[in-house]
């Protein structure tokens, strides 16, 4: 027995088993330590994820503004403006009745991933960057830089003080962790272009009343060159300028010798102007667009002159008179008024400062525009097709101010402007 106890057999399986068991804790140690940092990595892979979802919300979010702006007409409640209404959007939003809204299934393909196959969910918010509470709808509600849940989540879903900038606020949630941004957003504006001229018509005619008077001085802003541009022809058309030139020798007469037109330069019109409309019908799509979402729009003339004062209003249908002692706009802010059908007479003492553009969409070869008041228009005059420009009360002139061509501006795209974009960090 002593003998047997004193053997040393069995001694290499102890030390077997200590180092299995040595082997076995750290082995165990180490996949726990990589499991934690699997898990991490996953967990910072919903991470990125779900900041990546959020952001591509935003952007197309941030489109979606960029093409129907929403401006201060936008609150106004009529059918017109219901397109600009930005509502809040999520991934359940319904794309036909909801066009404002990103489209969850394009969302979806653009980010293709596992963690993206599980629950998922994001919202976007469009918000006035004003702080002024109670609520103002004026350009002198404060604007603000700096967002807040807080402050902002309460200001309207659009450009109610009308300065161009909203803010666009974007969540979204992966796998349960969700991430949150904002970027403050400015619309660009768009100058529609037109041939630098004080007068535009099919043809012009001139009042008994306004004869041996300056009745159009397109040389008045010695910044531009402008020209008076007729597009009727005297070799073809009986009628051409004060309803019955039919030469270009009366025509220089009236122009050279009776000094109706300018003072100054000699201006006379370059008569037989080709070419398509000064406006497209794409230009002049997004200037309606801007009449409806500034609250500018009308479908008939306003009975009030002083109702057409604004940077663009629209009007589509006109067969109004104003005769009040009105002044619309100023001269240094002048105002562009696009009209689709109809006629204007600007009577009485009625000073319109700014661009009158008559599209002339019917075709008409009547009298479309008419200054036969003791006034007039401090700017230009542009009527499409054969459409008449009629000019010659007491005291009514056209006179140019180039700075109403600027005034003919449209919303373009819409881009964020530098330093605004953030996270919102979530909280605790």
């Amino acid at each position: 027995m002593r003998h047997r106890i004193a053997a040393e057999h069995g001694n290499a399986l102890v030390t077997a088993l200590l180092l299995t068991m040595i082997m076995l804790t750290v082995g165990l140690a180490g996949l726990a330590q990589v499991d934690v940092q699997q898990e991490q990595s996953g967990v910072e892979r919903v991470r990125e994820t779900s900041f990546n979802l959020g952001e591509g919300v935003l952007n197309a979010q941030i489109f979606a503004v960029s093409r129907r702006w929403p401006g201060p007409g936008a609150g106004a409640g009529t059918p017109a403006a219901a397109p600009f209404v930005f509502a809040p959007c999520t991934q359940d939003s319904d794309p036909l009745t909801s066009p404002n809204c990103p489209d969850a299934a394009t969302i979806r393909k653009l980010f293709p991933s596992p963690d993206t196959d599980g629950p998922t969910a994001w919202r976007t918010e469009v918000r006035d960057n004003a702080t002024t509470v109670p609520i103002t709808c004026s350009s002198s509600a404060s604007p603000s830089t700096f967002y807040s849940d807080a402050s902002t989540q309460g200001q309207p879903a659009y450009d109610c003080n009308g300065d161009g900038k909203l803010w666009v606020r974007a969540q979204a949630t992966v796998r349960g962790r969700t991430r949150t941004m904002v970027a403050l957003v400015q619309a660009e504006r768009e100058t529609q272009q037109l041939p630098r001229a004080a007068l535009l018509a099919g043809r012009l005619e001139i009042g008994n009343s306004g004869r041996g008077k300056v009745l159009i001085n397109a040389q008045a802003d010695t910044t531009l060159n402008t020209e008076i541009l007729l597009r009727c022809d005297p070799l073809l058309e009986t009628k051409c300028v004060d309803g019955g030139q039919t030469t270009l020798a009366d025509i220089d007469t009236l122009w050279t010798t009776d000094r109706v037109l300018s003072s100054q330069l000699n201006t006379k019109p370059k008569v037989g102007y080709p070419g398509a409309p000064a406006l497209s019908p794409e230009a002049l799509e997004r200037l309606k667009l801007t009449a409806i979402t500034n609250g500018t729009y009308f479908a008939t003339c306003p009975p009030e002159g002083s109702q057409l004062a604004g940077a663009v209003v629209y009007v589509e249908t006109c067969n109004q008179a104003y005769k009040s002692n009105t002044a619309i706009n100023t001269a240094e802010a002048p105002g562009a008024l696009i009209i689709e059908d109809g006629f204007i007479d600007f009577q009485g003492n009625t000073t319109y400062h700014g661009l009158v553009y008559h599209a002339n969409v019917s075709g008409s070869d009547q009298k479309l525009v008419k200054l036969t008041g003791s006034n007039g228009v401090r700017g230009a005059v542009f009527v499409e097709g054969k459409g008449v420009f009629e000019i010659g009360g007491a005291g009514a002139s056209l006179t140019v101010n180039g700075a109403a061509f600027e005034a003919l501006r449209s919303y373009g795209s819409a881009g964020i402007i530098q330093n605004t974009w953030r996270e919102i960090p979530r909280v605790p």
